[in-house]
């Protein structure tokens, strides 16, 4: 069975480390928006790191932001768990483009952003 912890503050303690030592298999957090402690968390976490979406966004911000955010798995993250901020953007399609072009082709956030027609 896989179970999953949900950090909202990762900055502060180690608490992705916390959530793997009681049973956590893979964790749902929020980019700290600090690429060195969000490295840092990664690397002290054998659990798989999820970064999760932000609360939700104007829709004209949304979609850059949230593939920017996406640009954190260069950090160590293991992928992203976006919802209603791709659904409700009015460019669900580009904004999932955008986002595998970034976790899965390794693109730069401003090319994937280009190619996929999200401004």
């Amino acid at each position: 069975m896989t179970t999953l912890g949900i950090v909202k503050r990762c900055q502060e303690q180690p608490v992705g480390r916390i959530a793997f030592e009681h049973g956590a298999d893979m964790i749902k957090s929020r980019y700290t928006s600090d690429l060195r402690g969000f490295q840092r968390m990664t690397d002290d976490c054998p659990a798989s790191i999820l970064v999760a979406s932000s609360p939700r966004m104007d829709p004209l911000e949304g979609s850059p932001r949230l593939v920017r955010e996406a640009a954190s798995v260069i950090s160590g993250a293991a992928g992203v768990v976006f919802g209603r901020n791709v659904w409700q953007s009015g460019g669900a399609r580009g904004t999932v483009r955008a986002l595998r072009g970034v976790v899965h082709d390794g693109r730069p956030v401003t090319e994937a952003l280009a190619e996929a027609g999200v401004t």
